[in-house]
């Protein structure tokens, strides 16, 4: 009897020691049971797929048409950016945060999210299924995605897939975010400085603790065969794989997983480890290296709002200390200013004598308005444009030739040599504004010119376009009412209120919100084309911004 007495205390300190153990701290909590079809549904699902519709669902093999026979796939394919996953979440998964900081919406394609997809792989399959799915969300519709500078219109909604996609196609998205996108922090480092959709990013240590040499075995093996041993039998927009793998390294590591959607190029089987493996040798060993392109890299390095000030007044742009070449006397410039000013050759709206200043004829102190415009720049090669402004032999800084603007025989309307002016890092300003920074002045306002140069006549109408009222009242009160006043009537502007010199000249003001006024104490205002036709429409309002 007293042997099974000790049996049962010791059996029942045996089982409160388990059970002590089992509400240990340390241990982790235990998930909520899945449902079993879901499961089925993800364990069946096809990641690589996934990666696919993540990037093009209406390329993706298997894709035939939206799940809803309602849905006009035309709607879909001819506003395609705006239902494309990686145009707001971007190939890395990271939004707005990582590599398309700087990617700004246009008419074609929304902003970027601000949601980031990364470390997904903890997330409940079932709530991500329905996030994505989103039920009940914005339909398919021309007019929604009409216009992506205009979010008003709802084009940053998130669709309701669910009559695009079929629910094994999202399982397969499901699949991809959670079990088959790359942490591309453990491929390379993205270095970011600004905010979205100002922002700039570079990219470094791309191939982390790779091995060059395994990756050239597995580019051999796996890819030379169509891109060349050198990587360069295909043409990728201009750049060999390896030019690609530099400056895109997070589009290259989702292309190699999905395949080139709408070519020959199939999926590619890779661990993360061969990743870093093949980016390594892409960037690092012959003949997949090519020597980096220095214009690119001035090009990419160059300041998009320095560019817009410069093409204003560079005299009075911070970082200009003096003319380029010691030679040249910087009296010989400010005295004479209007004859180096792009602007005043050009125009605020770059269209030269063709719009705004098919007025502005010539004076002793200025010349003719060019019949350059620039406003087609932004499809020119940036070595050809550079080349075109720094005009190396062009005309030399001159009193007299500049001392008479109505006199075009002194040589007054010549492109000066502003390699002698100016560094090449500020005409790479200038690049770069024109490239990328000018604002299109046909989508804030309608200009009606009559005549020609330089005696025609221009009016200005429809301010704002499809802009938002409401929401220039709301950027101007952020923005601008703590210089200008509540109404724009604070600081006169050549005797005129900021809303009656906006209403006629919108030509100038859109360039001078971004650039600032130079030699004042307003500075650069960052502000998207939206915010630009936005506030214009607000101006519309002669009550509320009175002449």
């Amino acid at each position: 009897m007293k042997a099974n007495l000790k049996s049962i205390i010791f059996v029942f300190g045996i089982l409160i020691f388990v059970l002590q153990g089992c509400t240990h701290d340390n241990l982790e909590p235990i998930a909520p049971p899945v449902d079993n079809a879901d499961q089925l549904a993800f364990d069946n699902a096809s990641a690589v797929v996934g990666s696919q519709l993540y990037n093009d669902f209406t390329l993706t093999p298997g894709f035939d048409a939206p799940a809803d026979a309602s849905v006009n796939i035309a709607d879909i394919t001819g506003f395609k950016d705006f239902y494309r996953c990686k145009q707001c979440h971007a190939w890395d998964q990271k939004a707005r945060f990582g590599s398309y900081i700087k990617r700004a919406p246009k008419v074609k394609r929304p902003d970027v999210s601000d949601v980031q997809l990364t470390n997904l792989k903890f997330a409940d399959i079932r709530l991500l299924f329905d996030k994505i799915k989103n039920t009940g969300g914005p339909a398919v519709s021309s007019t929604r995605t009409s216009d992506g500078t205009n979010p008003s219109l709802g084009g940053n909604s998130h669709a309701d897939y669910g009559k695009i996609l079929t629910d094994a196609q999202i399982w397969d998205l499901v699949k991809f975010l959670k079990a088959g996108a790359f942490d591309v922090d453990e491929l390379y480092s993205t270095n970011t400085t600004g905010s979205y959709p100002t922002g700039t990013v570079s990219f470094s240590d791309i191939g982390r603790d790779g091995d060059a040499a395994a990756g050239m075995a597995f580019f051999n093996s796996k890819c030379a065969t169509c891109h060349g041993a050198d990587g360069k039998t295909i043409d990728l927009g201009g750049l060999s794989v390896g030019d690609f793998a530099r400056s895109k390294p997070y589009e290259i590591q989702h292309k190699v997983v999905s395949g080139q959607l709408g070519s020959n190029m199939g999926p590619t089987a890779i661990t993360l480890q061969e990743m870093k493996n093949l980016l390594k040798a892409l960037i690092e060993l012959p003949p997949l290296v090519d020597p980096i392109d220095p214009n690119l890299t001035a090009f990419e390095n160059a300041n998009v709002v320095r560019g817009f000030q410069l093409y204003n007044d560079f005299t009075l742009t911070p970082g200009f200390t003096g003319p380029n070449d010691p030679t040249v006397n910087i009296a010989d410039i400010t005295d004479f200013k209007d004859f180096y000013r792009c602007k005043q050759c050009h125009a605020w709206d770059r269209k030269a004598r063709f719009a705004s200043y098919v007025n502005r004829a010539p004076k002793v102190t200025r010349p003719d308005v060019s019949d350059v415009q620039l406003t087609g720049a932004s499809s020119m090669d940036i070595l050809v444009l550079f080349d075109k402004i720094k005009n190396t032999g062009g005309a030399a800084v001159d009193r007299t030739r500049t001392s008479d603007g109505t006199n075009p025989a002194l040589g007054g309307n010549n492109h000066p040599d502003y390699g002698k002016i100016l560094t090449d890092g500020q005409i790479w300003d200038l690049v770069k504004f024109l490239k990328e920074g000018g604002i299109d002045t046909d989508q804030l306002y309608t200009v009606n010119v009559t005549g020609t140069y330089p005696t025609g006549s221009r009016t200005f109408t429809d301010l704002g376009k499809d802009g938002d009222a409401t929401m220039g009242d709301t950027f101007f009160t952020s923005k601008c009412a703590t210089c200008h006043g509540a109404d724009g009537t604070t600081i006169a502007l050549g005797g005129s209120t900021l809303g009656k010199f906006l209403r006629s000249n919108p030509h100038e003001v859109q360039h001078k919100i971004i650039s600032g006024q130079l030699g004042s104490s307003m500075g650069p205002t960052a502000a998207t084309l939206a915010d630009l036709k936005n506030l214009y429409k607000a101006f519309n309002n002669t009550a509320k911004y009175p002449n």
